[in-house]
């Protein structure tokens, strides 16, 4: 919060153009999340990545509550975060300055508007709420690679009983996810990012005689891996996956048939 905060203040008090002086409000978020992909084929890792990304979002807003820049398209600007201190805080005086000169824009071509357009109902642009301040402790961003690797080729490993399933893979996406919010109000947020579950997959093929390729998978969501069932069901849901493929291969083919269909206007 230290590089957000010291340049917030600088652009409060030093931001101007022309006859126009700071905007009434301003809000940076960072989003910093990892990711590693990890894939096991017959107990054998296929693919161990891993990135990083930390992604800065910038909102200014310039006039006043009844009326200012933003719109229905009015979306703030985005950029890439760096680590250091000075980085993050060229990267914020940047965007700033872009989404300043922005609203600025937005603001003018908003003014003629209401000059040339009729509106029934005048709404306010941004209502007043209390700030919140709130910081949530967060476990470091191990993403226990190391465990899920080993997992992956033990249940990959399964598939190695059944010759007649030709492609079989375990895979994990693992996701690590926090975001920091400050706004000129007063609020101050880090906290656990949202939507960034990780997951488990199981996936098999094989061919049936006539050549068809017959496809199942098994999918587990979790934060972290603690959240995942014992291995032995695991194995079992990998041998169940499995035989399910063997005895689609070996199913009879369904003959042609003509029956009814109703047909629902959407």
């Amino acid at each position: 919060f230290g590089p957000m905060e010291a340049e917030m203040a600088r652009s409060l008090s030093r931001l101007s153009q022309d006859s126009f002086g700071p905007p009434y409000f301003m809000s940076y978020r960072l989003v910093d999340e990892r990711q590693a992909d990890i894939s096991a084929s017959f107990g054998s890792t296929s693919n161990d990545a891993q990135s990083q990304s930390r992604q800065l979002f910038v909102e200014v807003r310039y006039g006043n509550r009844s009326l200012d820049n933003t719109d229905l398209s009015f979306r703030g600007w985005q950029g890439q975060a760096g680590r250091m201190p000075e980085v993050l805080r060229q990267n914020l005086w940047l965007l700033t300055d872009q989404a300043y000169k922005n609203a600025l824009m937005g603001f003018l071509e908003k003014k003629a508007k209401r000059v040339t357009e009729y509106h029934s109902e005048m709404l306010d642009d941004f209502s007043v709420e209390p700030s919140t301040r709130y910081v949530e402790a967060q476990e470091p961003p191990g993403l226990e690679r190391d465990k899920a690797r080993a997992l992956a080729e033990r249940l990959s490993a399964v598939f190695r009983h059944y010759p007649d399933v030709y492609e079989a893979r375990a895979s994990f996406e693992l996701s690590w996810s926090r975001r920091y919010l400050l706004t000129s109000e007063g609020a101050r947020i880090a906290a656990r990012g949202e939507n960034m579950p990780s997951a488990l997959d199981l996936w098999a093929a094989t061919r049936a005689a006539d050549g068809m390729r017959l496809t199942s998978h098994r999918r587990w969501m979790l934060r972290r891996l603690a959240d995942l069932p014992p291995e032995a069901e695991l194995v079992k849901a990998a041998e169940a996956l499995a035989e399910e493929l063997v005895a689609q291969r070996q199913a009879a083919v369904q003959s042609p048939l003509a029956a009814p269909a109703i047909l629902d206007p959407e």
